[in-house]
């Protein structure tokens, strides 16, 4: 090393485990994963009445979505490095126990400003189990592996936001918001008993960051003067950005303005999301067929695409219900592919550290999100501030892609 600092040695993968325990290990990293969308689609659909509940506007109510992306991107760049340092399964399982308690203090708070806090705090510990879900992921397969099992992570965790929303609705029409933080609560103990006996320390001493945590913050800092990782981090973060942007006003247009029930929403949101799910499948099979940068630049085009067509048909005084629905269906097929493109680039890139390359992309992507949040309120939670953010941000991770590489 001509630079004077060290770094892990990346080696070979941890021991691939056997097929069935292979299938169980991707199911419980997809749950890990989809930590994150559980905590925000099943709440989304209580919003308004929270508004209610606790008498203030919407403004307030957002910012316990704020403060949950906020603490998870924070985490995110904490959990990361100290796992490139310490291992993977003991900050897994110590997080996991937090974020259980985080739930179900959201689930008895007296006030919007208890709840903000909360938030942040499930946000934070609830960290750990989405960024070593990708890290885990890297440190038990090739790099030939990689892209297939991440489309495989984005397809399982996809179902949590098809889900979410639909269970949350019902959740919240029947029993109150309240009761949706006691089911993440359950949610977050079934995966604490999964990641306990499925889950093994992938990352064992001789691969760890020499050096301790100080080290593995040095290997963040490393990555985030590296251009092509950079690049592929702002695609990825203003993806993010639209993403979080369009679920946090969604739930206001769709039920205030076009009238939909939260059930209704629920159902609007979770079909949407099928195109997603789908969008992932495909991408594990044309993964093996065509670059990920190609793929990565297609869903971007058909991401903006939906956003155009929203912003478009407003500006025209051609809206309503089902343009909204179309346009958001169109979106969500385009992030399908954009997810698992981004976060297989970024592993490549930072495959000598990938708990700090995993925290670099959290970090960013939650932070951005919890900055996009309040935007859309503060603008009017109304279908022209929604299309408006939502284009700018797709328009400028089309700007930071890569320049494509000559084979």
């Amino acid at each position: 090393m001509t630079d004077g600092t060290i770094r892990a040695v990346p080696g070979p993968p941890s021991a691939a485990p056997p097929p069935r325990r292979r299938r169980l290990l991707v199911g419980i990293l997809g749950l890990m994963a989809g930590t994150a969308p559980l905590s925000i689609d099943m709440y989304i659909p209580g919003l308004p009445a929270m508004t209610q509940d606790f008498g203030v506007g919407d403004v307030p109510v957002q910012l316990t979505l704020t403060a949950f992306l906020s603490g998870l991107g924070v985490g995110q760049l904490l959990i990361g490095p100290l796992s490139d340092a310490r291992g993977r399964r003991t900050p897994l399982l110590a997080g996991t126990v937090g974020y259980i308690a985080c739930s179900l203090l959201c689930a008895v708070a007296p006030s919007v400003g208890v709840l903000i806090a909360a938030r942040f705090f499930q946000g934070l510990l609830g960290a750990a189990a989405v960024v070593l879900s990708r890290a885990v992921l890297a440190d038990r397969f090739s790099q030939q592996e990689v892209p297939r099992y991440f489309s495989y992570l984005a397809m399982v965790s996809g179902v949590a936001p098809v889900l979410a929303p639909l269970v949350g609705g019902a959740i919240v029409g029947s029993a109150g918001w309240r009761s949706v933080f006691a089911v993440l609560a359950g949610v977050g103990a079934v995966l604490f008993v999964g990641i306990l006996v499925f889950v093994p320390e992938s990352l064992p001493p001789e691969r760890r960051t020499p050096g301790g945590i100080r080290r593995s913050l040095g290997a963040m800092g490393r990555l985030a003067v590296r251009p092509s990782f950079v690049r592929y981090l702002a695609a990825g973060t203003f993806t993010a950005c639209a993403l979080f942007a369009f679920i946090s006003g969604a739930t206001f247009v769709f039920q205030e303005v076009y009238g939909l029930s939260p059930t209704g929403y629920g159902v609007m949101f979770g079909t949407s999301c099928l195109g997603m799910v789908g969008a992932g499948l495909v991408f594990g099979v044309l993964a093996r067929r065509f670059r990920v940068d190609t793929l990565l630049r297609v869903g971007v085009l058909v991401a903006l695409g939906g956003t155009l067509l929203l912003l478009a048909c407003r500006l025209s005084g051609v809206d309503g219900l089902a343009v909204a629905w179309v346009s958001f269906a169109v979106f969500m097929i385009g992030m399908g592919t954009v997810t698992p493109a981004v976060v297989t680039s970024l592993q490549r890139e930072g495959a000598d550290t990938a708990g700090a390359a995993s925290a670099l992309y959290g970090g960013a992507q939650f932070g951005i999100a919890a900055l996009a949040t309040p935007i859309v309120g503060l603008l009017g939670s109304g279908v022209g501030a929604l299309a408006g953010v939502c284009t700018a941000a797709m328009a400028l991770a089309a700007l930071s892609l890569p320049a494509r590489r000559r084979s």
